[in-house]
């Protein structure tokens, strides 16, 4: 096989196998499934365990385990802070978590895994009805944006603890 040709091979194959995953990722509403779907729900019970221990608040925690990565849901959630006034206050973007994620959750069951499958659904949802936030090019889910905004707004309040958890 000759230079050219294997060239022509590696970038058809790469562009097919990020199509593919592009395709995937849009498909599935850009869920939490395509980055963090917590097997072990006793983990994620620990996750939140030790995020409540800092926040001071169990739904707090529980919002906050739904990023599987605190640092980047802090940076996205300062791309959001000036682009709604409801992104200014805590309790605000907190209340409408509750409305949406929390308390329906509350009411249907207790189980882990239902809360993030809850989430999860939230935020195809949130895709399918066009309840998008384009952040620096990006679209993320609405509610995916109010995850980041909170996480922003705690990290303001607590400091580096909750970015090393």
């Amino acid at each position: 096989m000759n230079r050219r040709r294997f060239l022509t091979y590696a970038l058809s194959s790469t562009a097919g196998a990020i199509a593919f995953g592009t395709w995937r990722w849009l498909d599935d509403g850009g869920s939490q499934r395509v980055g963090f779907v917590p097997d072990d729900e006793r983990a994620f019970e620990a996750r939140v365990e030790r995020l409540e221990a800092i926040v001071g608040d169990e739904d707090r925690a529980m919002v906050l385990a739904l990023a599987p990565d605190l640092e980047s849901a802090i940076a996205i959630g300062r791309y959001a802070l000036p682009l709604d006034p409801s992104y200014q206050h805590e309790d605000a973007v907190l209340e409408r978590l509750r409305a949406t994620l929390l308390d329906p959750w509350h009411r249907a069951s207790s189980d882990l895994g239902a809360f993030v499958a809850a989430y999860q659904d939230i935020v195809a949802r949130d895709h399918r009805d066009g309840r998008v936030v384009v952040l620096d090019g990006w679209v993320l889910a609405a509610t995916r944006v109010d995850v980041c905004a909170l996480a922003s707004l705690v990290h303001e309040r607590v400091g580096a603890r909750l970015a090393a958890s």
